[in-house]
């Protein structure tokens, strides 16, 4: 056996050391991650230890195409300085960094992607770098939250390890290559066709597969019908680089599928108002009422306040008692979901009833485009208009866009006391409300009404719970007692305004900005999407109402305008609810599509196929094949959706000409 590996070159042996170990590493990242998710592992009814093991073997698979990556050109420049004497040891010192680095990289993504996943039920991708331009704040709030320190461990660790191991076999590689006789032209030959064939094997581990029309790609990872193991077999370099190619064209192929004309026409085929004023946009519809309700209202936006927190839908935990009390005393729309998974999605399409548009950040544009919605219409009705958030305002550019559209004023981190900021998310949400009181007060002294969009973010990682106030939480566990905190602040501020003079003529408004990952059933989890929406106005609309029916947070501006019965004009894909019913609901996940109607959620998985669950039966099972018409109408329905509101954003007719 010795002689036979005194036979392989020693740059051979030494590439082989490290590759091997790499895939060790690469394993326990996904060991972690399976440990960290294990309670998934549950939903598993049948074979579940032959498809964990299976999904373990896809992940050597992934973990095989990154190494190859990785180690290729080391191999190159290697088989290369040997065979020319082209400085080979100073040559190999330098390929050893190389190495370090590449993979101290490789196992950071590693790392970074557990609590990647954790929160957004998806591996790393491009999506994580959505906020480069706020890095400080970005690293405040990873930093600021002790549980993602836990997987850094770890990395800390694994890294330090892989680096002692790597230099051993460096060490060892110099020694052996210094012992090296004379070299001949018989083994000089050997070694060359040992190195092409080291290649060889690399290259065929890097495609991933022997199919010669495609390489490996994320979808080859999809091979049961269970979510969680399908992403486990992924590595998540490979997730973040393919992501990173395909952002921008697939998308740009996604809306070429089907023509602005074909897309408007379907759009506009969804409204029950049909558009009447082609000067404006082709889906511009005036609204008319008459005696218009000059009533206040305070939306309140709430952070990742999915509806599975609620007893409302189904928990067994008391975790909201305040929101399941207003369900029973409020118009409350049960079936209700959100247009995106992030922040920026749900301000964008609460507040201007625009859908969530795959990757693209829609705040953080230039030129910024003018939109309808609410902000503008109750400024262009002569209501005065304010947002405000916890934090910074510049985060996710929001006091720009907001400022050029239809707020008067922002009220953000810089108008607090700087001895109550705990966090990167700057006051509890609380103090914020305890904090604008009296600027509600001062906007009614005008005798105008007002219109206030409170974004809240204690229940958001860094998650600080107050001291010193009446509130007692149920729950041990942190994430618990911030859904509890959350809505506790909710009622502190209802019951502060209902002492208030202009209570009586406000409609509260309560909506989730997303959801968060309670279940992983689909390719898209709901509970990222589903959203309590309760209109709150125990003057104005005293007797308790429920909508059954399906919405999406877009409807949130029309409805408000029903209620409020002021004539507009609406240049948005929003309806009233509770004149009007969707035949489709359209979410988007960074890199998926979904829709739902009252049964099916339909799902567009970009280079990861097409996806038909019965969602109300909780039946995990792809139905794709057999209801592809109904798939195909609900895939053209989502394709009409984004291209509609693109077309309309480019061609500049989001806006209501005045």
């Amino acid at each position: 056996m010795k002689r036979y590996r005194e036979n392989i070159p020693e740059h051979i042996r030494f590439v082989l050391s490290v590759y091997t170990f790499s895939l060790l590493f690469f394993f326990i990242f996904r060991f972690l991650l399976f440990l960290t998710q294990y309670e998934q592992v549950y939903t598993i009814t049948e074979n579940r230890n032959s498809l964990i093991l299976s999904a373990f073997l896809m992940g050597l698979r992934f973990d095989l195409v990154v190494t190859g990556y990785l180690m290729m050109v080391p191999v190159i420049v290697l088989s290369i300085s040997k065979f020319i004497n082209l400085k080979y040891h100073f040559i190999a010192k330098v390929v050893s960094i190389i190495i370090a680095i590449e993979f101290f990289f490789a196992f950071l993504i590693c790392a970074a992607d557990i609590p990647f996943y954790a929160q957004f039920l998806s591996r790393f991708n491009v999506s994580a770098f959505n906020w480069l331009d706020s890095p400080l704040f970005m690293f405040e709030m990873v930093f600021q939250e002790v549980k993602y320190w836990i997987f850094f461990l770890p990395f800390i660790i694994l890294i330090l390890i892989f680096w002692k191991i790597l230099f051993k076999f460096y060490r060892k590689f110099i020694i052996t290559s210094l012992a090296i006789e004379k070299q001949t032209l018989v083994k000089l030959c050997r070694e060359i066709l040992l190195s092409l064939i080291l290649l060889l094997l690399m290259f065929v581990g890097i495609r991933g597969r022997l199919n010669q029309k495609s390489p490996i790609h994320t979808g080859t990872a999809f091979f049961s019908q269970y979510t969680f193991l399908n992403q486990l077999g992924l590595n998540p370099v490979f997730t973040l680089f393919e992501s990173w190619i395909n952002v921008n064209k697939h998308e740009d192929k996604l809306l070429s599928l089907v023509s602005p004309n074909e897309a408007l026409r379907t759009i506009i085929n969804t409204f029950s108002d049909k558009p009447n004023l082609p000067n404006i946009s082709p889906i511009a519809r005036q609204i008319l009422y008459d005696h218009p309700l000059k009533a206040n209202v305070v939306l309140i936006i709430m952070e990742s306040m999915t509806a599975d927190n609620m007893e409302h839908f189904g928990n067994k935990q008391p975790l909201t008692p305040f929101l399941d009390s207003l369900a029973n005393h409020s118009i409350m729309f049960s079936n209700v979901y959100t247009a995106g998974i992030h922040t920026c999605n749900g301000l964008f399409s609460t507040l201007y009833s625009y859908p969530a548009l795959l990757r693209k950040h829609p705040l953080n544009v230039y030129p910024i485009p003018t939109y309808s919605g609410l902000p503008n219409v109750l400024q262009a009705n002569n209501y005065q208009t304010v947002y405000v958030t916890t934090h910074d305002e510049q985060f996710d550019n929001m006091g720009g866009f907001f400022l050029n559209n239809g707020f008067n004023s922002i009220v953000s981190q810089k108008d607090f006391p700087s001895d109550l900021v705990k966090s990167t998310l700057g006051v509890p949400d609380h103090t914020m409300f305890d904090l604008l009181m009296p600027r509600l007060d001062s906007m009614y002294n005008t005798r105008r009404p007002f219109f206030a969009c409170f974004l809240t973010a204690s229940n958001h990682g860094p998650y600080i719970i107050p001291d010193n106030i009446d509130f007692i939480p149920h729950s041990s566990n942190k994430l618990d007692m911030a859904v509890e905190y959350a809505d506790w602040s909710l009622q502190h501020f209802i019951n502060s305004a209902s002492k208030k003079p202009w209570f009586g003529n406000t409609l509260f408004v309560f909506i989730a900005d997303h959801g968060a990952s309670k279940e992983n059933n689909f390719v898209m989890p709901l509970s990222y999407h589903h959203s309590p929406f309760i209109i709150y106005a125990p003057v104005l609309f005293p007797d308790p109402t429920s909508i059954p029916s399906q919405g999406s947070q877009m409807d949130v501006f029309p409805t408000v305008m029903g209620l409020l019965k002021q004539t507009y004009i609406n240049n948005t894909f929003g309806i009233d609810l509770l004149n009007q019913k969707r035949k489709y609901v359209m979410i988007s996940a960074d890199d998926k599509i979904g829709c739902l109607d009252d049964k099916y959620l339909y799902v567009y998985y970009m280079n990861n196929g097409e996806y038909l669950y019965n969602y109300k039966g909780v039946d995990i099972v792809n139905h794709i094949d057999l209801y592809r018409s109904k798939a195909d109408s609900m895939k053209h329905f989502v394709f009409s959706t984004i291209n509609s509101a693109w077309w309309l954003i480019q061609t500049q007719k989001t806006k209501v000409n005045k």
